[in-house]
């Protein structure tokens, strides 16, 4: 019909059609005007669906007069392009009557939905905003903001599930060109309050399967429709749920794959290109979140197909980014235990794929190198930020459980990549990844003697080379002493610190080669020994002269890093590491005397103090030094307790006496029992100050000694009182 055809046939229907006097009464028709009305009808929505699917300019005309015939308020302008069949007037009129149920009923008509769903369109369109925050929005989701009652009156009247019934039957043909509209519609009402208890549960579930199925032709534009929707209700836990119990995880998978494979970002239109970039990563935190519940496991357990669909991402070759960043997102979510872990690194190996997605080369900008073309050159950089997060987040939960550790490390930290020690400084301008891998280091150092000896080599093997003299350990202390970020430094020396219980934990002879250091590095203590005493034949024949070469190579670090972990306050957790693992060094020549270093500064004595006597030793009341000393002891702000034993051996003697029979060792404190951490700390401490000066008076200032012999005396009371 043409727009005039249609002018005249609403010009003939405006005659009266009945008689009565009540002008408010309701007009009714025969069955054959009745029937006459509606073929006419469909002729011109009909013509309009024709003018529609063929995007010709004729379309604002027939609507136009379709208008006019159908209320007095003339259609807004340049409505082809923004759909606005109704007024704002008549927006709120249908709001009002409550008749957008009555509506919605009609999408049960096939013959009229190529006008409901245009109206039903446009009765939310202009009541809200629509549109994607790529800037605050860093998840990627799809943003809605509105400022009418339209979507949510939709909402509650179940728009949401007459739409989904009709797309996911055969119903489908009927409106498939409206498709894009009708996502637009779901979009609006998606995060209405009302709709998580008001919309299917399946409803992400119909519209993935929409978007992965094979036969229908689906364009980007369509794919992005279908699939941000669906990923918006699944930003919900209810409906993350019900795509676990309906077992629809593997489409979810088809649809992020597909994402990959049939559209390429490079070839479309760049707002569509970028809308799909969004879409990919919102695939990415969905799948994060759903394989994050505790349902997954056990829906899909580690040999079950969705899982190894996970593995291939992380080995198909073709290097998409957002699926290996997924991959290792869920599967370290599946290896928060013991038992998964191993299972995955031991019997699956998933470890081989992660250390060749951190060894291959990546061009500038992140991207991998296809298979098939040629490495590229200079300009190399490291995975996209965000997968080599994910990776390294990952494998800091396979490197929990002791069995794994060796395994791993054997690539991590094993020359001649040196993959952790080249990430500790290739990430500075990524701190959180920074971070990721320091942390992952020292886990890998926890208790395993085979890899705190790749954490100790020398970083050549050439005598020659400059990096003969230099291990991983001075790597990391370089780190420390470069970066601003206080977790990052606290994970560098508490991987110090588990070196050196391993060290003191573990026959050294193997770990650490004989040869380390110079012969000018022979005394780590020639600044402590006041009277100035050469300690060159008692560091390079201890019990351990192999781990005495080391420390002899490596003090000054050793002694910046544990002084940091003595004197922060934030995590007392970290600073009982520190004293357990000082007083099992103390127990040992080498590691004693690198005890004294770390404690000479006068805030790690100051700590030191506070563990033992449980007081601060600056204000006034506590231990009072004997004689002079250095110029900070001798200040009227350091105060010590009074009647102290001074520096003679003879005090000493008799204050070590009155601890022969409390049999101290070193005890490892339990961050679950933080009640009884301050009498650990205080028993490690003690242990710590008791070793000094019973075994090692010589190296102690006078002033020091004092403190020390004090803080025995105190100490000892203190324990002593608590056990009784």
């Amino acid at each position: 019909m043409s727009p005039e055809e249609i002018e005249a046939m609403f010009r003939a229907g405006r005659g009266p059609v009945h008689s009565g006097s009540d002008d408010d009464e309701e007009i009714t028709l025969s069955q054959e005007e009745q029937a006459l009305r509606t073929h006419q009808l469909k002729n011109c929505l009909m013509t309009a669906q024709l003018l529609w699917s063929s995007g010709s300019s004729d379309l604002d005309q027939v609507v136009e007069k379709l208008a006019d015939g159908s209320r007095d308020d003339k259609a807004l302008q340049d409505m082809q392009n923004d759909l606005s069949l109704e007024t704002d007037e008549n927006r709120a009129r249908v709001l009002a009557a409550n008749s957008l149920p009555s509506i919605i009923r009609l999408l049960n008509d096939d013959s009229v939905l190529a006008f409901v769903i245009p109206v039903l369109y446009n009765i939310c369109v202009d009541y809200g905003v629509y549109y994607l925050d790529s800037e605050n929005n860093k998840g990627g989701f799809l943003t809605y903001f509105f400022t009418e009652p339209a979507q949510l009156a939709a909402s509650q009247a179940g728009l949401s599930s007459a739409l989904v019934g009709l797309i996911s039957g055969p119903r489908l043909r009927h409106c498939q060109a409206f498709l894009n509209i009708i996502c637009k519609v779901l979009g609006f009402v998606a995060v209405q309050d009302p709709e998580v208890n008001v919309a299917d549960p399946a409803t992400p579930i119909y519209l993935l399967n929409l978007a992965t199925n094979s036969s229908m032709l689906i364009d980007l534009e369509d794919f992005c429709a279908l699939t941000s929707v669906a990923l918006v209700y699944l930003a919900n836990e209810k409906f993350q749920q019900a795509l676990i119990s309906h077992k629809a995880v593997p489409t979810l998978q088809a649809a992020f794959s597909r994402s990959y494979t049939q559209f390429d970002v490079d070839q479309a239109d760049p707002d569509e290109a970028a809308q799909l970039r969004q879409v990919r990563n919102a695939f990415v935190q969905v799948i994060a979140d759903v394989s994050a519940l505790p349902e997954f496991p056990l829906e899909y357990p580690l040999t079950s197909t969705a899982v190894h669909t996970f593995r291939s991402w992380l080995s198909s070759g073709y290097g998409y980014a957002g699926l290996e960043t997924a991959a290792c997102l869920a599967l370290g979510n599946l290896s928060r235990s013991d038992e998964s872990s191993t299972f995955l690194v031991q019997v699956q190996a998933i470890q081989d794929p992660l250390i060749a997605l951190l060894s291959k080369p990546y061009p500038t900008g992140g991207l991998a190198v296809p298979p098939g073309q040629p490495p590229p050159g200079q300009g190399d950089t490291l995975p996209p930020s965000q997968l080599l997060h994910a990776i390294l987040s990952f494998l800091k939960n396979l490197a929990i459980p002791q069995a794994n550790k060796p395994i791993l490390g054997a690539h991590l930290l094993a020359a001649p990549q040196h993959i952790l020690p080249r990430l500790w400084s290739a990430t500075a301008t990524q701190p959180q990844t920074q971070f990721a891998a320091v942390s992952l280091t020292r886990l890998l150092l926890v208790a395993c003697p085979a890899n705190v000896g790749r954490f100790c080599a020398p970083l050549s093997q050439d005598p020659a080379s400059p990096a003969r003299d230099r291990s991983n350990l001075h790597v990391l202390s370089s780190l420390f002493g470069r970066t601003d970020a206080e977790p990052t430094k606290m994970e560098a020396a508490r991987a110090v610190a588990a070196v050196c219980r391993v060290l003191h934990s573990s026959p050294s002879s193997p770990l650490i080669p004989g040869d380390w250091g110079r012969p000018q590095d022979a005394s780590i203590l020639q600044d402590v020994d006041s009277a100035g005493s050469d300690d060159t034949t008692a560091i390079t024949t201890p019990e351990n002269a192999h781990r005495a070469r080391f420390y002899a190579a490596h003090a000054a670090d050793l002694v910046r890093l544990l002084g940091f972990l003595l004197t922060q306050t934030k995590f007392p957790s970290v600073r009982s590491e520190a004293w357990f693992v000082l007083a099992l060094m103390s127990r040992s020549d080498d590691g004693a005397k690198v005890a004294i270093r770390v404690l000479e500064p006068l805030e790690a004595c100051r700590a030191l103090v506070e563990t033992v006597t449980g007081k601060d030793m600056l204000d006034g009341r506590d231990l009072q030094p004997a004689g002079g000393g250095p110029a900070e002891e001798a200040s009227g702000s350091l105060s010590l307790m009074q009647g102290g034993s001074g520096g003679s051996s003879g005090g000493a003697d008799s204050v070590m006496a009155g601890l022969g029979g409390l049999e101290l060792e070193p005890q490892q404190v339990d961050p679950a029992q933080a009640a009884n951490m301050a009498k650990v700390d205080r028993e490690n401490g003690l242990v710590l100050v008791a070793q000094l000066v019973k075994e090692h008076s010589e190296y102690l200032p006078p002033p020091r000694y004092s403190i020390f012999v004090e803080m025995v005396k105190k100490g000892g009371e203190i324990v002593l009182h608590d056990r009784a």
